[in-house]
């Protein structure tokens, strides 16, 4: 059961990582909440399903998921404003411009 509620807050923090990359602006209070309904949309509609019913804990894991997210990205996002040079854009590259191999 506990791994069932892991990969809830997995696809949710993936989730919210797309949403983040999609969208202009950073990650803030609207798209996780918009996260947050559409998760909640999806349980109500098991209700519909004589197989499926509602899980308050998959709600629960969703939004922790979601909450994992956005402090892994303030956190990386303040480490990037704050020039650390151990910090990489995502392409193995730091903020300077240094790749770490030296000139060649």
């Amino acid at each position: 059961m506990a791994h069932d509620k892991l990969g809830h807050g997995g696809v949710f923090l993936v989730l919210a990582a797309l949403l983040d990359a999609a969208r202009r602006t950073e990650f803030d209070w609207r798209a996780a909440v918009l996260l947050a309904v559409a998760g909640l949309a999806v349980e109500c509609l098991q209700l519909l399903q004589p197989s499926r019913m509602f899980d308050a804990a998959d709600v629960l894991a969703n939004c922790a998921g979601i909450g994992l997210y956005w402090v892994f990205a303030l956190i990386f996002k303040r480490l990037a404003a704050s020039g650390d040079e151990n910090v990489e854009d995502g392409l193995g590259v730091k903020p300077n411009g240094d790749d770490g191999k030296g000139e060649q």
